[in-house]
């Protein structure tokens, strides 16, 4: 009842001009910046970026990738990335932006020539495929340095010159000074609004909005008397003083516990159901929110996953619950701290998601590898060795290479690696809280004074944009029904945003407010575009019969 409810009453972006679009578009965060010229009319400029995800990458997708991805990379490239492109393969950077005719696998697609690309007679491009391609790299901005050129090796010239084009084409609008908090998100997804010429819905009414921010905070409807005392209320701020009741009310951390716990750890089975309860995980939960603990705490403890006084202590069955399995723990935490599935990168480079490596799977599995379930006097434990846990993995080629603790925010892990010939001692001194002696019941999970848990939970929630963005789309996600990056759980390079400035806008906002969890639901759902009507009052053309 409460989902068919929630969905319900979701708000509209745009008075629509189908009415079937607008019960198949359920929520303000459709993609707006992609979609608006079919509400409006409008076609807006469009930059190298979109015009690469509407025309270019489909095309790689459907005719090159096959040989030039994540899998198999001929002659040392691949297409899946301007980046990619431009690193090149065994000649050189395929393309020089900016210039068509010295790129040279403009060259290469070209009917008749030789080499010819691709070498599958059903994988030819078109004349229009071609064009568009042409028109692609024309329009992106010509590099500075004179070492680019369709003739030469050299790709050294690279790194600046993508560091030039985000800075200058994909620096995001910010607000103006003095415009924070819900009035921000206003301004961004108006500014979006505005550039598209869409027209967006009003503000709902008193009673439409009462039921989504009960149903959206408590996790119920609203009782006849509290609907009725809301809607009697005259003063201006009355709707930001029911978010305020409803956030300090019981009623928020039970339903936030049982929207994260589905989120940390899967739907849970009847099992699950009861483990959760008596292993402390779901006190733990309740009670974090409770307290309002900020995000990156919460995270850090599950992580390291040390046992504690009272509801600290449940934090333990996030890794517990996944019983010693270290490839089942690191493809749930991927998700979290980077906001990425990294599932596919488990035998090869992710096929489709360039940034995504063989070797990010195999980093954050040694993470872990060193841990194991354990029965303590206090209680389930995980316990982690100092010594061993060094793994090798094999890529395509049947390459063995070690698993370093190598990770996708771009950070790394230093630890000495034995040599050959040496042999580790795991002694008592390599310890914090010890090992138990000659098989004596073990009082407390064994943790070392070099923790690889710690180490990469210090990298993933210090200085780790990745986790304030995962955060932020998944709060928008759970409070409008949609996330600015969908899939929720892949904001990778495949998954554009349907509002960047935004997304990255309430990226560092939460970075720089500590991660407070209450603030950043409250600016959500005191914004403009949570409280848009989900009614349309735009002229309805009729389907033909």
């Amino acid at each position: 009842m409460k989902l068919l409810e929630l969905k319900s009453m979701r708000p509209l972006p745009f008075q629509n001009q189908n009415l079937v679009l607008a019960t198949l578009l359920p929520t303000v965060m459709i993609a707006t910046s992609l979609f608006g010229s079919a509400f409006a009319g409008t076609t807006p400029m469009e930059t190298p970026d979109q015009f690469w995800r509407k025309n270019i990458d489909p095309l790689f997708d459907k005719k090159c990738l096959k040989c030039h991805a994540g899998v198999r990379q001929y002659g040392g490239l691949d297409l899946r990335s301007l980046e990619t492109i431009l690193r090149g393969g065994e000649h050189g950077s395929a393309i020089i932006p900016g210039k068509p005719a010295e790129s040279r696998i403009l060259r290469y697609v070209q009917p008749n020539s030789d080499p010819h690309m691709p070498p599958d007679p059903k994988r030819q491009l078109t004349p229009e495929e071609i064009a568009n391609f042409r028109k692609w790299i024309a329009m992106l901005p010509a590099p500075k340095s004179k070492l680019a050129s369709g003739t030469s090796k050299d790709t050294s010239w690279v790194a600046e010159y993508l560091a030039d084009y985000r800075r200058d084409l994909q620096t995001p609008k910010s607000p103006p000074k003095g415009v924070v908090g819900s009035a921000a998100i206003d301004w961004l997804l108006e500014a979006d609004w505005k550039r598209d010429g869409i027209k967006p819905a009003p503000i709902c009414d008193d009673r439409t909005f009462a039921r989504r921010i009960y149903l959206d905070i408590a996790g119920r409807i609203p009782t006849p008397t509290e609907l009725n005392q809301f809607l009697a209320e005259r003063g201006r701020d009355k709707r930001t003083s029911l978010v305020d009741r409803l956030l300090a009310s019981a009623e928020y951390p039970q339903h936030m516990r049982e929207n994260f716990d589905t989120m940390l750890m899967g739907r849970p089975n009847n099992r699950n159901v009861r483990e959760r309860v008596s292993r402390g995980w779901n006190a733990y939960l309740e009670t974090a929110f409770k307290q309002n603990r900020p995000w990156n705490q919460i995270v850090r403890e599950i992580l390291v996953a040390h046992q504690g006084d009272g509801d600290v202590n449940g934090a333990v069955w996030f890794l517990a619950e996944r019983k010693d399995s270290h490839q089942s723990i690191a493809e749930s935490v991927a998700p979290i701290v980077f906001g990425m599935q990294i599932k596919c990168a488990q035998c090869h480079n992710h096929p489709l998601v360039w940034e995504i490596e063989q070797r990010h799977y195999w980093g954050l599995v040694a993470a872990f590898n060193r841990s194991k379930n354990v029965d303590t006097e206090h209680g389930i434990g995980v316990a982690e060795t100092a010594t061993g846990g060094f793994i090798n993995f094999a890529n395509l080629k049947k390459e063995s290479q070690p698993a370093n603790l190598v990770f996708l925010n771009g950070k790394s892990v230093m630890e000495h690696i034995p040599g050959p010939d040496e042999k580790e001692a795991d002694t008592p001194d390599l310890y914090v809280v010890p090992l138990a002696k000659g098989g004596a019941p073990v009082k407390s999970a064994p943790i070392p004074k070099f923790s690889r848990r710690e180490a990469f939970a210090d990298s993933v929630t210090k200085d780790n944009p990745m986790l304030a963005r995962a955060l932020a789309n998944r709060l928008w996600n759970i409070l409008l029904g949609r996330g600015i990056v969908q899939p929720v759980d892949q904001i990778d390079s495949r998954h554009p945003a349907s509002h960047p400035d935004l997304l990255e806008w309430l990226t560092k906002d939460i970075e720089t407010n500590s991660y407070d969890m209450k603030r950043a639901i409250r600016q959500i759902v005191l914004s403009r575009a949570y409280q848009l009507d989900n009614k349309s009052t735009a002229k309805i053309t009729p389907l033909p019969e």
